[in-house]
């Protein structure tokens, strides 16, 4: 827990072009796909209208599953593989609303195939060139949050120990809370050590 050390906003500035993308891209591909299977850009009024309605729904099934949450830290292979559920989730809703409203004929299920995998491996392959770049940027202290470490036993060095060899990440200690008096000890590492649990959120607002 903690906030920026820096005004930055790229967290923000981070979820805001995700968002963006995400639905950008479900359009732009869609658009390339269908260029490759009829050699146009001018997409019919039925296609525009299933392109948009997929996009839409790719971008409320990335947010139903988390896909625009923080992701600082921890493994990128669960954000990748939510990104599929969510086109997969998304895909299969479309499809169904095909299905029910008999036109499903009417889209070459070719085009649908390639905006699929074009699509999904696109967002897929953003979320990496960002947040490698976001690693590089946090690597020389840029978009840090300054964080608080609760105990100071082993678990604790531990987590310390971690934060202090992944720079990327971004976390600056700037206090370890001891859970019980029994742990408090001198400064750990240069980081100081004290105050008590009931006061953390006073100390986050600090």
């Amino acid at each position: 827990m903690g906030k920026d050390s820096n005004n930055t906003g790229f967290d923000y500035f981070t979820v805001i072009s995700a968002r963006v993308f995400d639905f950008v891209w479900a359009v732009s591909s869609a658009v390339i796909a269908f260029y490759f299977r009829f050699a146009t850009v001018e997409v019919s009024i039925h296609y525009q209208s299933l392109i948009l309605m997929g996009a839409v729904l790719v971008s409320l099934c990335s947010s139903f599953f988390g896909v625009y949450a923080s992701w600082r830290g921890r493994r990128k292979v669960g954000l990748i593989a939510r990104i599929f559920l969510a086109w997969a989730i998304a895909v299969g809703i479309l499809l169904a609303l095909l299905v029910f409203s008999h036109q499903a004929d009417y889209f070459s299920r070719m085009w649908l195939g390639t905006w699929i995998l074009g699509g999904t491996l696109g967002s897929a392959v953003f979320r990496v060139v960002v947040y490698k770049a976001l690693g590089n940027l946090r690597t020389r202290g840029i978009n840090h949050k300054r964080v608080l470490v609760v105990g100071a036993g082993n678990s604790a060095r531990s987590v310390i120990a971690s934060l202090k060899h992944n720079a990327w990440i971004g976390f600056d200690i700037v206090q370890i809370v001891p859970v019980d008096a029994a742990e408090l000890s001198d400064p750990y590492q240069g980081i100081s050590v004290g105050g008590e649990i009931s006061d953390i959120s006073s100390m986050v607002e600090a």
